[in-house]
């Protein structure tokens, strides 16, 4: 009977610990436990080369087989391919003398490989691409880290206390590792029986810190959505602050590069570097947050988030009264001369609950409404002290405005045959340019006439006039020019000439058309140099 040939142990073993591998692949718990025994059984035994037949003499050899990677999993090796004998590396454990396709060469040049990725690695620590900035799964996963933190701290008391473990210990862990599963890359490491074990008091911080970073995931949405610089910066801060104190709390148990930091910090620097907002504080290694603070922390961010919950109704409650108000004005106009008397109430009712909300009663949109039917308003019409400040701001723009008289302080204004002059071909190129957009204008004392005829003869949705003093800096702008809505710049350089090459850089870097007025604001003019410097840009925008 022909002898079998003797099983190999340690093919035996590559066997065992491939199928272990793929059958325990989701519980890194198991798979840590199996590369312990490994190194401390190559500590007690010894890594001796394990005896291997060499092919014949007169075999001819093989081309050889490079090994452009670690290979994962048990190595077959033939016979007829030339061998070498080299160390290899898995995790922190050194396996020496292990047997692998190639020569010496090819085993010394994929060992240099390695060693240049490793360094290359090291010199250039870039967060990878691989995080998900997906912030529903950031809020499951914190939201449940911090649930399992809790329990881990309830677990030891309970096991301190004799608790029986199979009806008042597994099932809870049970029911949380199965949640994690469910969750993309969640891994629960306060209930790795081989993982950190931190006291009660840090594991309570950390759970706190893990609920609070979910708080700041939900913030982000919110401002990952909206167009307000300033709301943007402010919740920028907070979940900065958030992620560093996460951060903090983990490394006294050495878990770094938690995932879900990991993702809201690689979110929250795409967002700042893509929109231009800086923040100073914690988003540096070295500019840590304190953990211990996160019940302060979480406290801010919700009163943050209520305040603009509170700020987004009111305005809402404000567009639905000016939109009443516009469409009952416009009832009272089409009825003119004998509109229904219900339309003004109706109409005088919705201005006055508009202005109690807080919008201006000389605002454009209640102007809108008012300004053309205001002189058919019923001299018995019962007026509150709203309702009456809106009326008046109607009747004052309604009547014919006197030329205003040049002075020292005041030499950009129109000259008085101007104002009444038609409309240039101009005007009417640049309304359609600028038509329900917003301009920023820089520069003298704003005037509401003035305002009202760039807006109406431009047609924007607003012109938003910031005076000036003379020689005043005008880098205190760049915040309102840097908004979205910001369509174009124009700045009365007699005001602020010295401050137009720094206006000029940052108007550059945000991307916004910057039009220079050296002479009066009229419509005519304005007009004129909109055209002259910036049409080309208008027009590729729109």
């Amino acid at each position: 009977m022909p002898e079998h040939p003797k099983p190999d142990p340690l093919d035996a073993c590559r066997t065992l610990i491939a199928a272990f591998r793929e059958r325990f692949a989701d519980r890194p718990e198991l798979l840590q436990a199996i590369r312990t025994l490994g190194a401390w059984a190559l500590d007690e035994l010894g890594a001796a080369p394990a005896p291997h037949s060499r092919p014949p003499e007169s075999a001819p050899p093989a081309a050889p087989v490079l090994v452009p990677k670690p290979i994962a999993g048990p190595v077959v090796v033939r016979d007829d391919r030339p061998r070498v004998a080299t160390t290899l590396k898995l995790g922190d454990t050194t396996v020496e003398m292990v047997e692998v396709v190639g020569t010496a060469e090819e085993a010394r040049a994929a060992e240099a490989a390695a060693k240049a990725r490793m360094l290359a690695a090291r010199e250039n620590p870039a967060i990878p691409d691989l995080y998900v900035r997906d912030l529903d799964v950031v809020i499951k996963r914190t939201r449940l880290k911090a649930e399992s933190a809790r329990w881990a701290v309830e677990r030891r008391r309970r096991l301190k206390a004799g608790a029986e473990f199979l009806t008042q210990i597994g099932p809870t862990d049970a029911a949380l590792v199965q949640q994690a599963r469910a969750i993309s890359d969640c891994y629960l490491w306060m209930l790795d029986p081989y993982g950190p074990t931190p006291d009660e008091s840090l594991l309570a911080d950390i759970a706190g810190c893990y609920d609070t970073l979910a708080l700041a995931a939900e913030l982000a949405k919110e401002a990952g959505d909206a167009d307000d610089i300033d709301f943007k910066r402010a919740a920028y801060r907070l979940i900065a602050e958030a992620q560093s104190g996460l951060r903090a709390s983990l490394l006294p148990v050495d878990v770094r590069n938690d995932r879900d930091q990991m993702d809201i910090f690689v979110w929250l620097r795409d967002h700042t570097s893509s929109e231009r907002i800086f923040i100073d504080r914690h988003m540096r290694v070295e500019d840590p947050a304190d953990p211990t603070q996160w019940r302060d922390l979480a406290s801010r961010i919700e009163a943050f988030r209520e305040s603009r919950r509170a700020s987004a109704d009111a305005a809402k409650q404000q567009r639905a009264l000016i939109n009443k108000a516009q469409y009952h004005a416009g009832r009272i106009g089409a009825a003119l001369p004998s509109p229904a008397a219900d339309d003004w109430a109706k109409l005088l009712t919705a201005v006055e609950q508009a202005v109690a909300r807080g919008v201006a009663p000389d605002s454009r949109e209640l102007l809108k409404a008012l300004r053309p039917i205001v002189e058919h308003l019923p001299t018995d019409a019962p007026l509150s002290d709203a309702a009456a400040r809106a009326v008046a701001a109607a009747r004052a723009a309604a009547a014919p405005a006197a030329p205003p008289a040049a002075t020292a302080d005041t030499d950009e204004a129109e000259p008085a045959e101007g104002i009444e002059r038609e409309r240039s071909p101009e005007v009417q190129q640049v309304a359609n340019l600028l038509r329900g957009k917003v301009v920023f204008f820089i520069g003298g004392l704003r005037r509401a006439a003035a305002q009202r005829a760039l807006e109406e003869a431009f047609d924007l949705a607003e012109l938003r006039w910031n005076s000036t003093r003379p020689h005043q800096s005008l880098t205190v702008f760049e915040t309102e020019i840097a908004r979205p809505e910001v369509a174009a710049v124009l700045l009365a350089i007699r005001w602020s000439s010295h401050s137009y090459g720094e206006l000029q850089e940052f108007c550059a870097r945000l991307g916004k058309p910057l039009v220079r007025l050296p002479a009066g604001y009229g419509p005519n003019r304005v007009a004129h140099e909109i055209l002259t410097q910036i049409s080309d840009r208008l027009e590729t925008a729109s």
